[in-house]
């Protein structure tokens, strides 16, 4: 119940588009263009771009959706890292769904509020990278 408590409110700040998304975004439509080096170069002018190769591969179809579409992609996307960020800690530490031992998984979750409250408001990545790291701890 409270991982839904959780999310609610992270869907509603996330609903509006801005942050990183307006970046990412512009980025994409700067790649359409072929204006790589001066993605590199000049990004100052769209908030700075950081992200290596792979997130130019990743990014580059993104301007083909309208603004609100990639916005609610981006949403899905940090929806489903949410998921899977709390079913990988489930599974690595069991013990958090334990009846007897509620008090660690409040302080869990009262420790994960920001930062995930933060990633879903300002449209980054970080929740996605934290879900790709513990699902592949799972994983291996």
């Amino acid at each position: 119940m409270l991982l839904i408590l959780l999310l609610i409110p992270c869907l509603g700040i996330g609903w509006k588009p801005g942050g990183d998304l307006g970046v990412y975004y512009q980025a994409s439509e700067w790649l359409q263009k072929g204006w790589v080096t001066k993605l590199y170069s000049d990004n100052a002018k769209i908030g700075n771009f950081f992200y290596g190769p792979l997130g130019l591969a990743f990014l580059k179809p993104l301007c083909l959706l309208s603004l609100s579409q990639a916005n609610i992609l981006w949403l899905a996307l940090q929806t489903l890292a949410y998921v899977f960020f709390w079913r990988s800690l489930f599974k690595i530490f069991p013990e958090l769904l334990e009846p007897e031992r509620i008090k660690l998984f409040l302080l869990v979750w009262i420790v994960s509020i920001k930062p995930i409250h933060s990633s879903f408001q300002s449209h980054n990545v970080q929740l996605m990278f934290a879900a790709l790291l513990i699902c592949s701890e799972v994983a291996f």
